[in-house]
């Protein structure tokens, strides 16, 4: 199999892997009484291992009752205490700032639990006995981080309901999960026929709400597997700056196209916000696309906006004309940083 092959493979398993994790969590001695009196929530993770983060707070944010905060640092914050719980997340189970929160973890005696892909992090868990879970890489053969976002989002979300924070069965994560499977090559073809639109231009992702996290995924994966520009912003908060920062510089701004996510879930005033944001940069003469989530569940429509992006961000590459497997700067990057 050639690299493009492998990352599709990565893409495609990832039904398979939802139910792996389902069936190992259920098995799982997760002691829920040590986990029951806690304050805070605290995910510690970076880059792709990060992202699954960002997707799970969007996707919880209206149900969760404690407050719920992302690191992607080397930090942690001064709140943490005995009753907050750590979720610490590395895909190669080696990410630098990801082992620097776990030791400060143990200082803090927090209440941790572990995600990794093995490596110095799950061998800091076992010297701890912090509870665990380690993903299956070999349904990723990629090993890309960003193509294994699903497995550490599912691990996130079934831990939580485990131990009472998430009302979402893993039935109904399961039943999600095929859902959108069946409707996999659909999504491929309608990635393939967006990313014609978007090749060799930088590209903005625009989504609200529970998508938020989905943005931030896609940008990073255009980033990392295309190897193409890509930033994204949210609504409402982007209606406050950003529509006058695109007169200047023209010959910058013009080559922008923006991608939105849009769903029948957002609310009334953020839909007609997402309309509206569209026409000022029609105004503009700014090209946008629009990808409508087609499922009727908020959590099918994020796993369907992680499976577009993964299809979308593969299909870059392809036309990019580059490896979606190598990562050569930040490679060289961690070969030549300190510490």
């Amino acid at each position: 199999m050639n690299n493009y092959q492998i990352a599709q493979l990565s893409i495609e398993n990832f039904f398979q892997q939802t139910l792996e994790i389902i069936k190992d969590f259920k098995n799982l001695k997760i002691p829920v009484n040590y986990y029951r009196q806690i304050e805070q929530v605290v995910i510690c993770g970076m880059g792709g291992s990060g992202l699954a983060g960002h997707i799970l707070r969007s996707l919880l944010a209206e149900q969760l009752k404690l407050p719920f905060y992302l690191i992607n640092d080397y930090y942690l914050p001064s709140f943490v205490k005995a009753k907050t719980l750590i979720i610490i997340c590395s895909y190669s189970g080696n990410t630098q700032e990801v082992l620097a929160t776990a030791r400060i973890a143990k200082q803090k005696k927090a209440k941790v639990f572990v995600i990794s892909g093995g490596g110095k992090l799950n061998s800091l868990a076992q010297q701890n006995n912090w509870p665990s879970y380690v993903v299956n890489k070999k349904l990723n053969p990629s090993l890309l981080p960003n193509l294994g976002v699903i497995q550490m989002f599912v691990s996130q979300l079934v831990f939580l309901q485990k131990i009472k924070l998430s009302k979402l069965t893993s039935q109904e994560i399961r039943q999600s999960a095929e859902d959108i499977y069946k409707r996999r090559q659909q999504i491929f073809y309608v990635a393939k026929k967006y990313a014609k639109q978007l090749a060799g231009r930088p590209v903005v992702i625009v989504a609200s709400e529970f998508l938020s996290g989905n943005a931030h995924a896609l940008a990073n994966q255009i980033n990392e597997i295309a190897k193409q520009f890509a930033v994204y912003l949210l609504l409402p908060e982007l209606n406050h700056h950003l529509l006058e920062g695109l007169s200047q510089p023209p010959v910058v701004v013009k080559k922008f196209k923006f991608l939105f996510f849009d769903s029948i879930n957002y609310s009334i005033i953020n839909r007609h916000r997402l309309e509206l944001t569209r026409k000022v940069l029609a105004k503009q003469k700014i090209v946008s696309l629009k990808y409508q989530l087609s499922s009727s569940q908020k959590l099918e429509q994020i796993l369907e906006g992680l499976l577009f992006s993964f299809y979308l961000s593969l299909s870059l590459s392809e036309l990019n004309q580059v490896n979606p497997l190598a990562l050569p700067w930040v490679k060289y990057f961690k070969q030549n940083l300190r510490g």
